[in-house]
């Protein structure tokens, strides 16, 4: 793993992180649905150059906003690993092993992970007895 030492997490720790992380996730989707329109408009036919820099402007507001909110979420211990999507990591470990606790928007709470070197495609449902 890279990077400085993270928090490690159970299900249920991590699961109680969830009011706080839904609610900057959905500030990051809203502000990740924004900056994909203005990267459109700006990528869009001839504009104006006083609107051109406008959209820019307003582009790098969004980058830094969520560069902000990921900064928010690993404060609390965890990594953003999809804006579009909302998806959010928490370090666990399962039957000795490091693993990515998986959330994303929608879920109630910390039910799935994935070993450390695979993504979305291996997420499986927490094993019965992990603790909750």
């Amino acid at each position: 793993m890279d990077g400085p030492a993270r928090r490690r997490f159970t299900p249920e720790t991590a699961s109680r992180t969830l009011p706080l992380v839904t609610r900057i996730v959905a500030d990051i989707q809203r502000v990740y649905r924004e900056r994909a329109d203005l990267g459109t408009a700006l990528a869009a036919g001839e504009i104006e150059d006083a609107a051109r820099t406008e959209l820019e402007r307003q582009f790098d507001r969004a980058t830094g906003e969520l560069t902000e909110f990921a900064r928010e979420i690993e404060s609390i211990g965890a990594v953003l690993k999809d804006a579009g999507g909302g998806l959010v990591d928490f370090l666990g470990e399962i039957d000795g092993e490091d693993v990515w606790l998986c959330w994303q928007p929608g879920e109630p709470e910390v039910a799935f992970y994935h070993p450390l070197d695979s993504g979305f495609s291996g997420r499986r449902p927490l094993p019965v007895g992990a603790s909750r």
